[in-house]
């Protein structure tokens, strides 16, 4: 049972260009509405008008949704998923053939993926280590800083991790973070 509460400590947090789907009662379909959030980092829902999601995990918008329509509604289960991801840009420092500012396209999400059989995976770093041509020569492979965006729910700001990739490389995928 344990397991079933075993929820990702750094969820994935929205930002501009993301298609979310807002299912509102899973009683009334109609009820479902699949958005982008806009250049400013915001949605539009009718009666709760323009919402600023930029910065927010799915956990936190729904807990928002909720708690908004208790005006309009006596007990509401809003649930929220990603259609499409944004595409993900990145920086690699440090000793990369080719550092710099990076890339990934956008990317379905896991529901999306299964029901259309496109099966693509999150970006991780590995996948950041390839688009940057690999290593130098010289690179400690044993000491990568990972820099990424906190939640706002736990104060926002940059959450900073070492990771050892020669333990990747010797099948330990907890240093194959997402980025």
């Amino acid at each position: 049972i344990d397991d079933l509460n075993n929820l990702p400590k750094n969820d994935y947090i929205l930002g501009p260009g993301d298609l979310i789907e807002v299912n509102f009662s899973n009683n009334y379909p109609e009820l479902k509405k699949s958005i982008i959030i806009d250049s400013e980092g915001t949605i539009y829902l009718p009666s709760i008008n323009r919402i600023y999601v930029n910065g927010l995990t799915i956990n936190e918008l729904r807990k928002i949704l909720n708690q908004s329509l208790k005006k309009f509604v006596k007990f509401p289960n809003v649930e929220v998923k990603i259609l499409v991801y944004r595409s993900i840009n990145f920086y690699t420092a440090g000793e990369f053939i080719d550092p710099g500012l990076h890339f990934l396209k956008e990317s379905l999400s896991e529901d999306s993926k299964v029901e259309n059989l496109n099966y693509q995976f999150f970006p991780t770093i590995f996948d950041s280590i390839k688009t940057s041509d690999g290593f130098t020569r010289n690179a400690d492979i044993s000491n990568i800083e990972l820099v990424r965006k906190n939640s706002i729910s736990v104060g926002g700001g940059k959450i900073k991790k070492i990771l050892n990739f020669e333990k990747f490389l010797q099948g330990d995928m907890s240093q194959n973070n997402r980025i």
